[in-house]
């Protein structure tokens, strides 16, 4: 039943239904309480390109700042929960709805997966990055994994938590500044000048250690203070260029960038300027496109979209290489209908404290149970050998075979992998 109110929700949208936040109001700033389904529509401008690049869609190289776009749309909502209720309690349970049952639930299917697909190596490593992921510190474990027996990062089925790994230690410390900042009577000028001194430090690190810059919270920081700057200002009226450029902006970078591109940094401000510019004009008619229906609906599973979608890519890769066009049609509908199920069964329902349904309490208790198991074993896992991962197809057992044919010209030690002889 649940599900099927969702899709009549969907085909027959009411704004009033969509993303609580606070409007843009000319005269009060961000203050005035409302409903944007506008940053639905933002957050599907940001989950797209990222999955379409991920899937290795010629044209979107510049996909990646799709994880950029969510940074500001965040710093601008937690703010705007802040300033009309700064119980910190209140405001971390928030967070734990929003963030914890989805993870759980994916964690433990990806778990599943990768104890039934991964080569011991690889699911020790698997092990590794959960444990890291389930104490948001993901960011840290793969910046230390860089260049250090660095397993192919299109096979890490975990490496796309390294952004909730920021998110949330952003959270955790951006509340207590904020309040910090308002008892100092000069938030917006405090947060400017952090928001300020964390984007010269980025685009400093970036030319000097581009890994550091990418993965670590105070290098990344600027773009989840833009969006709280934002939310604090006292704008003027939006006007009708500023969701034209908005738009025009993140294009630029996601049609423009590739792997290439030196990022954060400089090349990070065009996508966090374009989000910026698209919540501040989300009502123009300019931006009515963030109002579509698929753009709400795509926007409103984008999180369940954001977890599911890598570690499908990642185990199809680990199968059989690189998608081509019609297994990248069939992994896109398989994430979007795994995310869809999500949200209606778990997300959605605890977001909004309803009567929880037997599936989401099942599939919540279920993976969090899996999960704690999996780190248990996984994070243990004995690994005797380095190697570098492959398709399972190409991948093969280093192993040493001893026979006693008489051959001539070969090593007569044997040597892995090798038909050599042996003397008895």
């Amino acid at each position: 039943m649940l599900g099927w109110k969702f899709w009549l929700n969907i085909c027959s949208y009411d704004p009033a239904r969509g993303e609580q936040t606070l409007d843009p109001n000319p005269q009060l700033g961000h203050s005035a309480v409302g409903h944007r389904p506008d940053i639905d529509g933002l957050r599907a401008l940001a989950v797209l390109p990222i999955v379409l690049f991920h899937l290795g869609v010629p044209g979107f190289g510049g996909g990646y700042v799709g994880v950029d776009i969510f940074f500001v749309i965040s710093g601008f909502l937690i703010t705007q929960r802040l300033l009309s209720d700064s119980h910190l309690l209140r405001f971390y349970e928030r967070r734990a709805r929003r963030i914890l049952p989805a993870l759980m639930v994916v964690l433990a299917a990806t778990t599943a997966a990768a104890s039934v697909l991964l080569m011991p190596l690889d699911l020790a490593a698997y092990g590794r990055s959960m444990i890291a992921t389930l104490v948001f510190a993901s960011n840290f474990h793969f910046w230390s994994e860089v260049g250090y027996f660095d397993e192919p990062a299109a096979l890490k089925p975990l490496l796309h938590t390294w952004s909730l790994g920021v998110e949330e230690q952003f959270y955790i410390l951006f509340p207590l500044f904020l309040m910090f900042a308002i008892k100092a009577r000069r938030s917006l000028v405090v947060v400017g000048m952090a928001a300020t001194l964390s984007f010269i430090a980025d685009a400093w690190f970036v030319t000097r250690s581009p890994a550091l810059a990418f993965y670590w919270c105070p290098f990344r920081a600027w773009e989840l203070m833009l969006g709280a700057c934002l939310a604090m200002a006292r704008l003027p009226a939006a006007r009708s260029w500023e969701a034209a450029a908005g738009f025009l902006l993140i294009g630029i970078a996601v049609f423009g960038y590739s792997e290439a591109t030196p990022f954060p940094g400089f090349a990070a401000l065009l996508p966090c300027a374009g989000a910026a510019l698209l919540l501040h004009a989300g009502g123009m008619q300019a931006a009515s496109p963030l109002r579509w229906g698929a753009a709400v609906f795509i926007g409103r599973i984008s999180f369940s979209l954001y977890l599911w979608h890598w570690p499908v890519i990642v185990f199809y890769r680990y199968l059989w290489g690189e998608p081509d066009a019609a297994s990248i049609f069939l992994l896109a509908g398989l994430t979007v209908a795994l995310s869809t199920l999500t949200y209606i069964f778990v997300e959605e329902p605890v977001r909004t404290r309803r009567r929880v349904s037997s599936i989401a309490r099942f599939s919540v208790v279920a993976g969090a149970l899996g999960v704690l198991v999996g780190a248990v074993t996984l994070g243990d896992c004995p690994v005797v050998s380095r190697r570098k991962s492959l398709p399972l197809k190409q991948r093969r057992w280093t192993w040493t075979l001893t026979c006693s044919i008489a051959t001539t010209g070969l090593p007569r030690k044997p040597q892995p992998g090798n038909f050599a002889s042996s003397e008895r």
